[in-house]
């Protein structure tokens, strides 16, 4: 029971009251059983008698020459503002500048982060707060509950139970009770599993409408498509926006008539129009403002003209699910295929007749590269020029005697200005190359990182957890009797080496795990497309005698390298994307054997 002193009678005889009535909790084990029915019926029991408890007696730290330096840290999601929850900054603020004036706290800063999931832990404010702490200018970290810390229950529970112990940072959260300088914390994983599940629940649910609302052919986009805008009158329909439709019908009329998309953007760029992206910045579209900021207002991408071309808006067909996230625990996005595009007909203006669309379509396939040369592979997409930045194109070489693929900067063709020297490579040699430095970027991962991904898994797990409570059986019946008896019964001796045998067996089940691991890394062929989706920036193709005469120089871009090495920033997966773990990394290589 928290050390809480009640100051009548009539609280006891409340307190039986609703132990009596308690309904039945699930069937955890004996103590999670015990907790939770202590820390339920002290919240309903403060509900139905009201009765406040003695504030904790300020701590004789806070009295020496050294006071406790508090960091108050506040966060408030836009799902939390939905829910109509009182957890608002301004609330926030004034529960924990109370506590810390209760208990003799000096308040070192406070730390906001207003509009962050919790499932997110790239927040501005928090990172200014685990940089003071590095700096060791934090004694304790004091939120409203453990919510606002953050509900990826993994996560919150490494800080909590890893991060701050291992920099001497005491943690607590006001309304949940918890304070790590003190043991009385068994119901802190709890909480996180279930503030996990709420932004998971939250996540279904908002998935859930978007899809009702995309089969009704409503408009749910974030953006326009270039040509339309958003109905003012109704901010679930389109209407055509004539000034930049009209180019839109220009575009789609080069395109009937045989122009290449790549003559179609100089045509465009030429005639001085603004692009897209400055057209909506123009408009007030501020978003748009960092894609013009180094860059000609006027210049058109083939990209852009190609992607107009393919889209069926402009016949006044509603297209929707074109991507999706992949996990609600990060808001990165994927492709979708285009046979789960959800496409409602005729929901707006058409700019374009639909026969012309399917003859622009026509002309398109025409000129699209052959089967045979078309190039399905991970890491296409992520190879750029190394001096320009630009993406890589397909060509092919020696097409009708020996035919081979070759990755090349279209750039240094079109505008040699920006690119001097001709970025061009073998998409095999480029494939070899790549697939040899992602090899040893994971092979250099430290083999305690494998170790903590292999014991994460929920069989060493669930075996290591099981061990962990025979171990305190044990140790608790051995304290209970007297050495004497100890020497008499030597049967709980024996079980304890039995014990350390099992445990020493899990070792080396963990130990052989690691190593089958990165035997698969070392035997891997190609990078498979999880393995690129995880830990590929960007692939930068250099050009020949760069460095080395007659040698093309390819470097692999990890993503956020620095980011991942950083101390605070350490969990089971930070050697990978925070949402993918090596071993699921590793499962997808193909298997050689």
């Amino acid at each position: 029971m928290p050390n809480h002193v009640f100051h009548s009678r009539q609280t006891n005889s409340a307190l039986g009251k609703v132990l009596q009535n308690q309904p039945c909790l699930p069937k955890l084990a004996p103590t999670c059983r015990r907790v939770l029915r202590q820390k339920f019926c002290l919240i309903k029991l403060l509900r139905l008698v009201k009765v406040k408890t003695k504030p904790m007696q300020p701590s004789t730290v806070s009295q020496c020459a050294c006071p406790i330096r508090a960091a108050l840290y506040c966060r408030l999601s836009k799902d939390d503002e939905r829910a109509g929850e009182s957890v608002s900054i301004e609330t926030q603020k004034m529960i924990l500048a109370e506590f810390c004036h209760a208990h003799h706290f000096n308040i070192y800063d406070i730390y906001c982060d207003d509009g962050f999931s919790g499932l997110n832990f790239n927040r501005p404010g928090f990172r200014k707060m685990l940089h003071d702490i590095d700096a060791g200018s934090i004694d304790v970290v004091i939120t409203k509950d453990l919510s606002r810390l953050g509900r990826d229950y993994i996560m919150t529970g490494y800080y909590t139970d890893v991060y701050f112990p291992k920099k001497h940072v005491r943690y607590i959260a006001v309304n949940d009770d918890i304070d790590t300088k003190k043991d009385s914390n068994d119901i802190a994983p709890f909480k996180n599993i279930l503030n996990d599940m709420y932004a998971h629940d939250i996540s279904k649910k908002i998935k859930s409408a978007k899809r009702q609302r995309a089969l009704k052919g409503l408009y749910i986009s974030s953006q326009a498509p270039y040509g339309y805008k958003p109905n003012p009158e109704n901010h679930n329909a389109l209407v055509v926006d004539e000034d930049a439709a009209k180019h839109v019908r220009q575009i789609f009329q080069m395109a009937e008539h045989g122009m290449s998309i790549t003559d179609i953007a100089n045509t465009m760029t030429k005639r001085r129009i603004l692009c897209p992206a400055a057209y909506k910045t123009i408009n007030g579209d501020a978003r748009f403002a960092r894609y013009c900021r180094n860059a000609d207002e006027h210049q058109w991408k083939k990209e852009t003209v190609r992607k107009m071309l393919r889209d069926r808006m402009y016949c006044g067909d509603m297209v929707n699910h074109k991507h999706e996230v992949i996990s609600y625990k990060t808001k990165e996005r994927v492709a979708v295929p285009e046979s789960q595009y959800i496409i409602v007909s005729g929901t707006h203006e058409a700019i374009i007749s639909e026969s012309q669309f399917f003859r622009v379509q026509q002309q398109l396939q025409k000129r699209a590269l052959s089967p045979r040369y078309r190039l399905e592979d991970p890491i296409k997409g992520y190879l750029f020029c190394a001096e320009c930045g630009g993406k890589l194109s397909v060509a092919v070489k020696n097409k009708n005697t020996n035919p081979r693929l070759i990755m090349r900067c279209m750039q240094h063709y079109a505008k040699p200005e920006l690119c001097a020297h001709p970025h061009a490579a073998p998409f095999d040699y480029i494939s070899q190359e790549a697939n040899r430095q992602v090899k040893e970027y994971l092979l250099s991962i430290p083999s305690e990182k494998w170790q903590a991904e292999v014991c994460n898994t929920e069989g060493i797990r669930q075996r290591q957890m099981d061990l962990d409570i025979e171990r305190q059986r044990l140790k608790k019946r051995l304290a209970s009797i007297d050495a004497a008896q100890q020497r008499k019964d030597t049967s709980y001796q024996f079980q304890l080496l039995e014990l350390e045998k099992k445990e020493h067996q899990l070792q080396l089940e963990v130990q052989d795990m690691v190593q089958s691991l990165l035997q698969r890394v070392e035997n891997m062929q190609s990078i498979p497309y999880a393995i690129a989706q995880a830990l590929i920036a960007k692939i930068e193709v250099g050009y020949r005698g760069q460095f080395e005469e007659n040698i093309v120089p390819i470097t692999v871009r990890f993503r956020n390298l620095q980011e991942q090495r950083s101390d605070h920033s350490y969990h089971p997966f930070a050697s990978c994307r925070e949402d993918v773990s090596l071993i699921m990394l590793v499962q997808s290589i193909p298997d050689t054997k």
